[in-house]
């Protein structure tokens, strides 16, 4: 089990993804809205939820600034890591990028179903 800390700013998102095992979300500071499967959930500071495995969920910021601690299985720390730096800024992605984000991401059992901003079904 990985744990890490992430920051984000206001109506940053995660891109829509789904992992092989349970992923917990806790906000650490600020309002965070989650989208997982056709549901709709605000969490404040204090607050986790689990996106069960094989559900798709991406996240957002609702506040100015956002931390959060994300626990889930992960086969490999480094890739792991390297998976979260690729999606930590807002930017466009080129063929390259998505191609590398998905070599990092199915090293840890992460399936990245659509960019930032996408929403599950």
């Amino acid at each position: 089990m990985n744990t890490v800390e992430i920051s984000l700013r206001y109506r940053q998102m995660a891109p829509l993804h789904v992992h092989s095992e349970d992923e917990e979300l806790s906000v650490l500071e600020g309002r965070l809205t989650v989208y997982a499967g056709g549901a709709r959930l605000e969490l404040a500071a204090g607050e986790s939820w689990v996106a069960p495995a094989g559900v798709p969920h991406t996240y957002r910021a609702e506040t100015g600034r956002v931390r959060l601690a994300a626990s889930s299985a992960a086969r490999s720390a480094g890739s792991y890591e390297s998976f979260l730096r690729a999606v930590a800024g807002p930017s466009a992605l080129t063929p390259e990028d998505e191609a590398n984000l998905a070599v990092f991401a199915g090293a840890n059992g992460i399936e990245v179903l659509g960019r930032p901003g996408a929403l599950p079904a």
